[in-house]
């Protein structure tokens, strides 16, 4: 009966993690585009030139071919092989997953790589945290840059909306401290119990394999490679949004360090828990071309935001992602 229970509610937590999230992204789309006209909209986006929209398709790929030559490089270092091809298919895989649980891509390629090449699962999720690492980094310094370009047009928003005290009510509601209390008391409890648990004891394993896999970026072959990919990723992403501009009279005009900021503003919008960014990413892209070029222009905002989401997410990273799923039985089918 118990093993009823433990499956009924392991099931329960898996259709809620999907449900949640794609409710959280529906209700953001109805706020963002309840109010507007559709015939409005469809009009905007037929007088988009299309092959500003259609060209990040191509940059996209060669983002995740950059990102798939930086993950074999961190896999030889761990002491395991892989396949180029098996590599970017399994990218492409991971990035399927995300629209289908949020941050499910990173076990989800791991997944169909010890599947299909059998290598270990947690030696290649560890590379892939190093991944994650070298990606906050370089985000942190388009943050910086972004930042820095923009300075004067940033601290006035800053100062207009007087954030650090909405920031200061936020962490001193009693509501907040009490969860933190409470968060804090729960993992002293599992800390020190830690012990007497066989599960800690086989996490301890994973966790060796999974250090291997994330101490990897030392021993590359080529550092300097490994860096430069690194950067052609992230350059990929930004000229998959500066090209989009390029689509529409209202944004053809915007600058490097305004795209710079907006870019940050829509990545703040992926990394939220909805799948693959649907909704907030919309919500953050308007916001940041509305602080540019003003209220006027906030109905183009939202058919830029939803064409430019939609051509990527159903080629790239739906369409190519299902591809990839598909292709990789029929690659390794030897194996």
């Amino acid at each position: 009966m118990s093993l009823f229970i433990w499956i009924t509610v392991k099931k329960l937590k898996s259709i809620l993690g999907f449900i949640v999230p794609l409710l959280l992204s529906v209700a953001l789309l109805y706020y963002i585009y309840s109010g507007e006209n559709l015939d409005e909209q469809i009009a905007y986006i037929k007088n988009a030139n299309f092959f500003w929209l259609f060209l990040p398709v191509l940059v996209a790929l060669f983002s995740n071919l950059f990102r798939a030559l930086r993950w074999k490089m961190l896999i030889k270092a761990s002491g395991l092989e892989v396949s180029l091809f098996n590599s970017f298919l399994a990218v492409l895989v991971g990035y399927f997953a995300n629209f289908l649980l949020p941050r499910a891509g990173e076990v989800a390629r791991c997944g169909v790589l010890k599947k299909y090449t059998g290598l270990s699962f947690t030696t290649v999720l560890g590379t892939v945290v190093t991944e994650r690492i070298f990606d906050v980094i370089m985000t942190a310094i388009i943050m910086t840059l972004a930042f820095v370009l923009e300075f004067g047009m940033l601290s006035s928003l800053v100062e207009d909306a007087n954030l650090p005290s909405k920031i200061l009510s936020i962490l001193t509601n009693p509501f907040v401290i009490v969860i933190i209390l409470i968060l804090a008391v729960g993992f002293v409890f599992c800390f020190k119990l830690r012990n007497k648990s066989k599960l800690y004891a086989k996490g301890r394993e994973s966790l060796r394999k999974f250090k291997v896999g994330m101490m990897s970026a030392k021993d590359v072959d080529n550092k300097f490679m490994f860096g430069l990919y690194t950067v052609l990723i992230f350059a990929c992403y930004y000229l998959m949004l500066h090209f989009s501009f390029w689509a529409f009279d209202f944004t053809k005009d915007i600058t490097f360090s305004q795209g710079l900021v907006i870019y940050v503003m829509g990545a703040l919008g992926i990394i939220a828990p909805v799948q693959g960014g649907v909704g907030a990413w919309h919500f953050m892209t308007i916001q940041a071309l509305v602080f540019y070029l003003g209220d006027a222009i906030e109905p183009e905002a939202k058919a830029f935001a939803l064409v430019v989401h939609s051509v990527q997410t159903i080629v790239v990273y739906i369409g190519c992602g299902l591809l990839a799923y598909l292709l990789l039985p029929i690659v390794n089918k030897s194996k």
